[in-house]
């Protein structure tokens, strides 16, 4: 059985937070000031749970001062708003308000149920990172992974390439494979710590877009410690249920349902959501530009 793990989360600059209440997995847009042209007319908003798909009924809608209900096929209409206008979602067993702006498709809630606040916002160790962060882009892109000349003993390939194997098959966002690149996004080293350490590179408007995993001598050639840490490079925190991304309960080798279904709704988001579900990037919700590094000592 493995070992509960200790966290440490730093972040390489400060990052001035205001906060506020706050199948084909295409995000919903953010809020903002709404864009010039954009239309107004009768709307109809479908509301649907993220994770099945189907339509949330007596969900609270509201776009400026007026609000609705939806019916039982998740729909509420309402009369002259504009098309992309904000739109504020409340409803019973799901993560509420959900905040982001309507685009003329179905807008996703994520279930109360699921693990999603602790592993993508705040952890199970009080440690929080205060807003979603992704690898944004095409699904099925391609990350190449580089392990420098003194990790290229055989048994620390071969345990990359099997947590690879589990990692890839987890989510279709980014496809991890090794290369003998040097410049690549992602690369490994040795460090002095206990265990290991995730480096993991972002921005607001690029997400996720690198990352260093650093590790002890022993856990360099530990499956399920290499998988944990990609769990980190994907933006997962720790979390409390038995699973790959739990600190006292991570026994297997593969990602829970749970977990799975959390980096599934990931994509439903855009990087720099904030909680409780929150796209606005503006009215003083978030302040944050440029690129940064946070770091997560196991």
């Amino acid at each position: 059985m493995r070992n509960a793990f200790s966290f440490v989360l730093v972040f390489a600059c400060a990052v001035p937070l205001l906060v506020s209440a706050c199948g084909d997995r295409t995000p919903d847009n953010p809020i903002g000031p709404t864009p010039p042209g954009s239309g107004s007319g009768p709307q109809t908003v479908t509301v649907i749970s993220g994770e099945t798909q189907a339509p949330v009924a007596n969900a609270a809608v509201r776009i400026g001062s007026q609000q609705g209900t939806t019916d039982s096929s998740g729909i509420v209409t309402f009369e002259d708003v504009a098309a992309n206008a904000g739109v504020s979602i409340e409803a019973t067993s799901f993560i509420s308000p959900r905040q982001t702006r309507l685009n003329g498709s179905p807008l996703t809630l994520i279930p109360e149920s699921l693990p999603f606040y602790e592993l993508v916002y705040h952890s199970s160790d009080g440690i929080g990172l205060g807003y979603l962060k992704r690898w944004e882009g095409e699904p099925g892109r391609e990350v190449p992974f580089y392990l420098p000349p003194d990790m290229q003993a055989p048994a620390v390939v071969r345990a990359h390439e099997e947590a690879f194997r589990t990692f890839n098959a987890a989510q279709n966002q980014i496809i991890l494979r090794l290369t003998d690149q040097a410049s690549a996004p992602c690369n490994a080293m040795f460090e002095p710590v206990a265990t290991a350490v995730a480096h993991v590179h972002h921005d607001r408007t690029r997400g996720i877009y690198g990352c260093t995993i650093g590790y002890s001598e022993e856990s360099a050639t530990r499956v399920n410690r290499i998988t944990h840490e990609l769990g980190h490079v994907y933006g997962l925190l720790h979390g409390t249920i038995p699973g790959m991304m739990s600190i006292t309960q991570n026994t297997g080798l593969d990602f829970s349902p749970p977990e799975k279904a959390v980096m599934r709704l990931m994509l439903t988001r855009h990087s720099g959501n904030m909680p409780p579900d929150a796209d606005s990037t503006s009215s003083g919700t978030m302040s944050i530009s440029g690129s940064r590094t946070f770091t997560i000592v196991d």
